[in-house]
This record gives C-alpha cells, structure tokens and sequence, in this order.
C-alpha cells in the first residue's frame, strides 16, 4: 500500500495547485516601482509620474501615495489628493499606473523645493517594490540662472561665497566659509528699505548700516555690541560711480579719527578701473598710497558674480575682466585671467596662476 501511496502524494504537492488563477507569479505579490528622483521647471507644464509594475497585474487593485512637500511650494494632483493622500486604482493586466503633477507658477523667487511621493500601501497580491519614492525637484523660473556660489582656491588657501534670495530677486543671505588654512564659516544677513542695502548683519551684535540720501549712498557706520566702531563717507564721481570714501575709526579718546581713503576709477562703460588706498600721515592734507588694484581687458561677457564690490550689492564690474594687478606691501602681482562657459555663455570656471575660480548657478 506505501508504494501506492507514493505517486499520489507527489502529485498533491505539485507546484502548479498553488498558483492562483491567471497568476504567473504564483503567490508572490506584484512589486510596483516609483521612477528615479528628477527635477522639474516650476513654469513648465504638467508632468506626468509614473508607477511601473514588475509584471502585468493578475488583478485589480489600488495603490495608495503619501505627499511631502517644501513649505510654500504650490500645487496640485491629477487625480486630486485629499489630506496629503493620492490613491490609485489599477487594472487587471495593466503594466504601469500614472498620476499628474501640475506645479502653480508664480512671478517670485520661492527657492528651489521638493515634493516626494512614497508609496503608503498596496492592496492585496500587490507590494511595495525596491524603490518606493520619488524626490521631485521644482525648479524655481524666477531664480533659475541667477548665481547660487563661487569658490576659489589656490596655495593653500580657499574661500567661498553661496548666495540665497529674496521673493523679490535680492540678496537674502551670503553664506561664507575661508581656509587660510584655519576654517572659519559664517552668515551674513541683508536688509533693504525702498529696495536698496539698508542693514547687514555679519553676527549676533555686529551690523553694518547704510544711509542713502535722493538715491545716493551718504554714509555708513558699523556697530558692534551697541558699539559704533567706524563710520564710512562717500563720493560720486561725475557719471554717478561711488568714486571714494573716507573711512573714519573709533580711538581709545573717544573720538573718531580718519584712517583710509578709498578711491575708484572707472572705465566709461562703468566697469571698474583701478582702486587706490591712502593713509593719512604728517598732515591732514598728506596721504600716502599704500595699495593699488588694477582690472583691465575687460570681457564682452558678462559678469554674474559680485565678487568685487565698491559697495555690497552695487555692482562694480559688469564684464569679466581678463587681468588683474595689485601693488602693495612691496609686491607688484600681475595676474591673467582665462574663463570656461557653460552652453549660455555664463562663465564656470577662472583661472590663472596658481589660482583657480568655479562659479554655479540655479
């Protein structure tokens, strides 16, 4: 009788009885997959996202997709989401399932922000594949192209600047860090009244205000701890460039003595020309020259990044210039500039001797 038995108990263990109906798979559950993270221009149109299933559906069924997104960051689902919820519904056979993502544009810088979808859960004879979340990018329109950071380095030495805006286009923050070899890191915070550099906050109890008078910048003091340490008094030259300014500083006395004056020269089209520093000596109608930087060959490109400023905010070299000279401290440097564009002709990288610049943008 055992020898009977046999073939029938190998028959009822067959592979095939357990498979469901139209089920290829067996019992094991249909993996869906979400697509690989991506960006996404905020004034583009729709896109659609798609859910890929690792084989056809034996089944119907659903899919249910939890929403994260960046504070601020409008928009909305097709089909529509309710409490941060998308649900959708698959068909028997079906090899993907979609939804839309619809970004609402505006006409203010927000920032770059991000929307991710992760699948929540399955239905049954469905399961929740190796990638279950996508990270969306939207990409800001009114700030894509505008400069994001620059670093430059060279012997032994490299500095960096990240700049974050405002709603509006201005600069909202410049994040800093320099290795000189030692690191330091900071932050410093822009304030604006009738658009134009009211107050910089350099750290906790250090700021820098600035005082305009009938569109001109009259004057600007720093204050440390309730402390003002300086104060700065400005010139225009005849074609309406900050030509100069007298810096004053706080003494031991009390009192606020003159100690550098600063004067720009500028080539016609408004790029800067040459920067002269004078200290007062014997006398004070005596100065002596103690430093003098010269931008020259400037480039029909133009220039993104305010790295040199006569003013923060206020533009001083609209062109990229192709040389360079500094005569100070006994040193006569002369330096030759050459640049490297992306495909918009904005310039990402700088070089010249033993030092090198790379520049990105948003």
């Amino acid at each position: 009788m055992g020898y009977i038995l046999l073939p029938a108990i190998l028959i009822g263990c067959s592979k095939d009885d357990d498979q469901a109906p139209g089920n290829p798979g067996g019992s094991n559950p249909v993996a869906i997959n979400l697509v690989e993270d991506f960006s996404h221009l905020e004034n583009a149109e729709a896109v659609e996202i798609t859910l890929n299933l690792e084989i056809p559906a034996f089944r119907t069924g659903q899919v249910t997709i939890r929403i994260a997104a960046d504070d601020g960051l409008q928009f909305h689902t097709v089909p529509a989401a309710i409490n941060g919820f998308l649900t959708l519904q698959i068909a028997e056979e079906a090899e993907t399932v979609a939804f839309t993502l619809v970004p609402q544009d505006d006409d203010l810088i927000g920032g770059m922000k991000h929307v991710d979808f992760t699948i929540s859960s399955a239905s049954e004879g469905f399961a929740i594949g190796e990638r279950g979340s996508v990270s969306v990018e939207i990409i800001d329109d009114e700030l894509q192209g505008k400069p994001r950071s620059y670093q430059s380095s060279g012997g032994g030495w490299k500095s960096s600047k990240t700049y974050l805006y405002r709603p509006d286009g201005q600069i909202d923050r410049v994040e800093w860090e320099t290795e000189t070899p030692g690191l330091r890191r900071g932050t410093d915070t822009f304030y604006y009244e009738d658009g134009k550099i009211s107050r910089i906050n350099y750290h906790d109890g250090r700021d820098e205000y600035f005082y305009w008078d009938n569109g001109r910048l009259a004057t600007s003091e720093v204050i440390d701890q309730g402390v003002r340490k300086s104060y700065d008094v400005y010139a225009y030259d005849e074609a309406g460039n900050i030509g100069g300014k007298q810096q004053f500083d706080l003494q031991g006395s009390g009192e606020y003595t003159l100690s550098h004056v600063f004067v720009n020269l500028f080539f016609t089209d408004g790029n800067l020309y040459r920067q002269l520093t004078y200290i007062p000596v014997d006398t004070p109608e005596e100065y002596e020259l103690i430093s003098t930087r010269t931008y020259e060959n400037y480039l029909d490109k133009p220039n993104m990044f305010p790295v040199v400023e006569v003013v923060p905010t206020v533009q001083a070299q609209h062109n990229l210039p192709g040389s360079y000279r500094v005569e100070e401290n006994g040193a006569d440097l002369q330096y030759v500039f050459s640049y490297e564009y992306d495909t918009e002709g904005r310039a990402v990288r700088r070089t010249t001797q033993g030092e090198e610049t790379t520049y990105s943008y948003y």
